[in-house]
């Protein structure tokens, strides 16, 4: 009797590559996200501003950087943009990994900040 074997388990590791003008879009739209970081949003301050605390009244404190700091995630985009445009080799599992490991921290902290504000507002006394 012989026996058959089915290998289901094997996965092609070759990734494709995304097409030259879909990295060349986003590639636009992470300068463009890199330039809002210095452009000013509310009440004549930047992220930049907000990241160094230099805010109106100086009442900059922890979580003026806490808003600032997501719009600096364009600087790494615009990186692994240029990276995938001119480069001939993907990144690595490990690297991805970091990189929205990196990318998820930002979020972490706001859910964090919105969390403990509403709750502090609760408990202050009145």
């Amino acid at each position: 009797m012989q026996h058959r074997q089915n290998d289901y388990t094997t996965v092609s590791l070759k990734e494709e590559r995304a097409p030259i003008w879909y990295n060349a879009v986003w590639l636009l739209i992470s300068v463009t996200a890199g330039v809002v970081a210095f452009l000013p949003l509310a009440l004549y301050t930047s992220p930049w501003d907000a990241v160094t605390f230099r805010v109106p009244e100086n009442q900059g404190n922890w979580w003026h950087f806490l808003i600032g700091a997501p719009f600096f995630l364009a600087f790494p985009m615009i990186w692994l943009r240029l990276r995938s445009l001119f480069s001939g080799k993907l990144s690595t599992p490990p690297g991805r990994r970091l990189i929205w490991t990196v990318v998820a921290l930002p979020f972490a902290g706001r859910s964090w900040l919105m969390c403990h504000s509403c709750c502090a507002l609760e408990t202050s006394p009145a």
